[in-house]
């Protein structure tokens, strides 16, 4: 009796290709929760001198977010570009790790964060402890948590292309 079969005997990712795509991914996504992480933390610094806002300024830079940052006071010594100059980012994007980093070095930011501060600050007389690294954690999750980053189907369809298929007749 006739009889007709079809298989895949194989399916193989290009390892290589499928790597940069997931890294590409990820780098993209670790990028934009960032910037996430940029607009939670920024809304929450309470603004005077504009100095700890100021911190956030070379991030955004990179990361192309705006700093609008609006100083109620003078104060020698303190304003936007002093926190920009204190403050230090970093993104590492080392396969299977990614991390981003971002510190202040803004002492009363780092005070008033941790509730050490004697606030009230800025024009709404926002009271330490600040928690605008709680609030751009939230932020950052939440993007990652909104966007599983790898479940594009490009990723594997572009990096699937090695298959062996066979067909034929067999006879019993």
């Amino acid at each position: 009796m006739p009889r007709f079969f079809g298989k895949i005997d194989k399916i193989e990712l290009v390892k290589g290709k499928l790597t940069k795509k997931i890294e590409e991914a990820l780098a993209v996504g670790m990028r934009n929760a960032a910037r996430e992480f940029v607009r939670a933390v920024l809304i929450n610094i309470p603004v005077q001198t504009g100095e700890a806002a100021g911190a956030l300024i070379p991030l955004g830079r990179m990361l192309r977010v705006a700093i609008p940052i609006r100083p109620t006071r003078s104060q020698a010594g303190k304003n936007p570009s002093t926190g920009a100059e204190k403050s230090s980012y970093k993104f590492v994007s080392k396969y299977p790790k990614f991390t981003f980093e971002f510190e202040a070095g803004v002492i009363h930011y780092t005070l008033n964060e941790f509730g050490l501060g004697v606030g009230p600050y800025g024009p709404d007389k926002k009271q330490p402890p600040w928690n605008t690294f709680g609030a751009g954690k939230a932020a950052f999750l939440a993007y990652l948590e909104r966007n599983k980053l790898l479940s594009d189907p490009k990723i594997i369809e572009d990096s699937t292309v090695r298959t062996s298929i066979t067909f034929g007749r067999r006879h019993k």
